[in-house]
């Protein structure tokens, strides 16, 4: 993760950089079918910031037009600008038709330390210049729960430390889920209630252009 445009890439960056302290991995960038870019409903190029008390700003470039591949760069004043982070906004579940439809999306940025593996988070287009992003729950118990119980193919490792790179925040390994299939992709979607932090809804616009 729109109906949004490239704020969904922004929201990608921050949630994925601030989710928690132990958020869900995956040893891939998740998702279905990857966005096209350009997209109706979701734009590109511009600047981004999200909307809270410790506002955060990105530059928002598309890196791989077929792949659905953003190019975000925080701001000089934001952090001391790290480099440009590439985010992958991709279809939470591959669309069974009109695949320029956008429902729910997954946005992942690969971890600055551990390489190969990916932090992500669930969006949603709220119209063209906003996105709605969530985190799974804090310590990812339901989320270890499912993969315990075979429900979703993954792995639980013993805590390793990583780090967002857009946002430059420590993170902890703890669950990778591995090689998710459409119809793994629909259980997160449909138990979304259970599996993330519906209460902290996380909100980034496109303010240029307008």
């Amino acid at each position: 993760m729109l109906a949004v445009r490239v704020a969904a890439i922004v929201a990608a960056a921050l949630l994925l950089a601030a989710a928690s302290c132990r958020p869900v991995y995956s040893d891939r960038p998740l998702g279905g079918a990857p966005v096209t870019l350009p997209n109706a409903r979701l734009a590109t190029d511009g600047l981004w910031c999200s909307r809270h008390e410790k506002s955060h700003c990105w530059t928002v470039t598309v890196a791989d037009a077929r792949d659905g591949v953003l190019m975000l760069a925080p701001l000089p004043r934001e952090r001391g600008a790290g480099e440009p982070v590439r985010v992958h906004v991709r279809h939470a579940v591959t669309p069974k038709a009109k695949p320029d439809e956008l429902g729910f999306l997954i946005l992942s940025e690969e971890d600055a330390v551990l390489k190969g593996s990916y932090l992500w988070a669930l969006a949603a287009p709220v119209d063209p210049s906003m996105l709605l992003v969530w985190f799974p729950f804090s310590q990812n118990e339901a989320f270890a729960a499912m993969v315990r119980r075979g429900e979703l193919p993954g792995r639980i490792v013993a805590p390793v430390a990583g780090r967002s790179a857009l946002l430059g925040e420590k993170t902890e390994q703890t669950v990778i889920l591995e090689n998710l299939a459409d119809e793994h992709l629909q259980l997160i979607v449909d138990r979304r209630g259970q599996l993330f932090d519906l209460s902290m809804t996380f909100v980034y616009e496109r303010v240029w252009p307008r």
